[in-house]
């Protein structure tokens, strides 16, 4: 499905006009959607907890939407419920989304927005995702979080560029890195990150520990701010075992290296 410069609409699917026998029977074969040039779109694709009208879907391009305020919006409708103390977490997957690319979008501030109506905790992952490129978003402060992190099983290629407001990659979430002792993000073998004027790191925080075991390119240029690969958090630092520390000082180090290069630009081969 290919929308270009289409109407004056702020959604595309709307949750409250169409059961979700109807969306999930019309959308399900949908397998690639571009989106380009709708500049009074709110929002993508809206997501609830029995999400399956995207279960197909494997390439997402969106690009010159100059209203945006997020590609994905998990809808809260009907969840509430009585039990205040009680704590539910809900998994949201697109278990085909290979390609995901996001160019142009000067408003939103975020990729997943979740309304949080009520105290479930929604997780979004991207289990299949293989190629992540977000280019000239320049609102977005960061562009995944903790948890949806840990669902990039499958992330080859993940590139960054010219967005102003990014300080961080990975966003902490509440409490949810107190619960992680690492995360490890398998298949990422390239890693660009530029021109980001306001990045100060992929992480904040030296707790959980990221591994990229399969990382060869990383690519940092234009990023003068950064002030390590992980960074401590505004508000404090976690504590460490000694080898995750030395661990992480030592990445932390070869990072600093690398932006110190030429002209500020750096690349890196792993042996």
């Amino acid at each position: 499905m290919s929308l270009h410069e289409v109407g004056d609409f702020e959604k595309i699917w709307d949750n409250n006009e169409l059961s979700e026998t109807e969306t999930s029977s019309n959308f399900s074969k949908l397998g690639t959607v571009r989106v380009e040039g709708c500049n009074k779109l709110l929002t993508v694709f809206p997501l609830t907890s029995t999400e399956k009208r995207w279960q197909n879907l494997k390439e997402v391009y969106i690009f010159l939407c100059n209203f945006l305020e997020s590609v994905f919006e998990v809808d809260g409708n009907g969840r509430e419920y009585s039990d205040k103390k009680a704590k539910r977490t809900t998994a949201i997957m697109l278990l085909e989304l290979q390609k995901l690319n996001l160019a142009k979008l000067p408003k939103p501030k975020c990729v997943v927005y979740d309304e949080k109506v009520s105290k479930t905790k929604t997780v979004v992952g991207f289990p299949n995702l293989t190629e992540l490129t977000v280019e000239e978003c320049e609102c977005l402060t960061d562009l995944v979080s903790l948890t949806t992190a840990t669902t990039l099983l499958k992330l080859e290629t993940l590139q960054i560029e010219r967005c102003e407001d990014m300080r961080e990659v990975v966003s902490r979430g509440d409490g949810e890195a107190d619960q992680m002792d690492e995360i490890i993000i398998p298949r990422l073998w390239s890693l660009w990150l530029s021109s980001l004027e306001s990045l100060e790191c992929f992480f904040y925080g030296s707790s959980p520990l990221f591994l990229f075991p399969s990382l060869e390119d990383l690519v940092i240029t234009g990023c003068y701010k950064v002030k390590g690969f992980i960074a401590e958090p505004p508000n404090g630092r976690p504590q460490l075992q000694d080898d995750d520390v030395a661990s992480q000082r030592l990445f932390n180090e070869k990072i600093r290296y690398l932006i110190g290069s030429i002209d500020g630009k750096c690349r890196h081969a792993a042996p």
